[in-house]
């Protein structure tokens, strides 16, 4: 799996803009997306890739816009 452009388009540029525009339901679901991404064997942590935080070595999505796009799901099906 990785990061095309229909991703980019479908989910991750929905989860920026979540990130710029806080909703109170958004962040409710992106931290709980986010405590199980931080705590997933397939986190990056050995580089914080850009100023934008860490990847996920999975699909390459940057974590903080794919918590916040309701859209996406974990590679991995580790959100339910």
């Amino acid at each position: 799996m990785e990061l095309t452009i229909e991703k980019v388009f479908k989910e991750i540029i929905p989860g920026w803009k979540n990130v710029v525009f806080h909703d109170p339901e958004i962040e409710k679901m992106a931290l709980v997306r986010g405590e199980i991404c931080r705590t997933c064997e397939f986190m990056n942590r050995n580089v914080m890739h850009t100023k934008h935080g860490r990847k996920c070595s999975v699909c390459g999505c940057p974590i903080i816009a794919k918590v916040r796009s309701p859209t996406s799901k974990c590679p991995k099906d580790k959100w339910k």
